[in-house]
């Protein structure tokens, strides 16, 4: 829902929902201004403090410190180097998560790794690389039984999904 609202491009004027609702008189316009200059990508996790979560950029490398702040249970069971597909949203002069959290294995970061490396040097943009690396997700969940855990079965599968198609990359 997140990305069709502040990604989608209408059909009409190939704006997203949430800027065209910047014209329209709004109680909550600081708010939907923030989402639209929100700032989806790849992340690693680096670090873990009380209140606050340091994120590299996989695809641009910036870091940014996210004041984690009203659901903080939202990272738990989350370890440093883990990857993820976050939003960023810029409320107040603070770096908060936007709702939506999509984790990928960690046996798949190198894959993560080296895909957006070989994107990059190819001229990819960052919302193409974000929705690849998405879809692999959603292949790895029909690959394996989620109700699994982690086994050697979904490890077999998380390799064998983002690994695909990255061909003769070194281990």
């Amino acid at each position: 829902m997140e990305w069709y609202v502040v990604e989608r491009a209408a059909d009409d004027d190939g704006r997203p929902l949430a800027a065209r609702s910047l014209v329209a008189e709004a109680a909550d316009r600081e708010v939907v201004a923030a989402l639209c200059t929100s700032h989806r990508s790849l992340f690693e996790l680096r670090a873990v403090r009380a209140g606050q979560v340091e994120l590299r950029d996989l695809i641009g490398g910036a870091t940014f410190a996210v004041d984690e702040v009203g659901e903080v249970g939202a990272l738990v069971g989350v370890n440093v180097g883990d990857v993820a597909e976050l939003r960023l949203v810029g409320v107040d002069g603070h770096v908060r998560f936007g709702r939506t959290f999509v984790f990928h294995p960690a046996l798949a970061r190198d894959a993560i790794v080296a895909r957006i490396r070989a994107g990059l040097v190819a001229g990819r943009r960052r919302g193409e690389l974000v929705d690849e690396v998405a879809r692999l997700r959603l292949d790895y969940e029909r690959a394996s039984d989620p109700r699994m855990g982690v086994t050697r079965s979904r490890m077999t599968a998380a390799r064998r999904v983002y690994d695909r198609g990255l061909g003769g990359r070194e281990r």
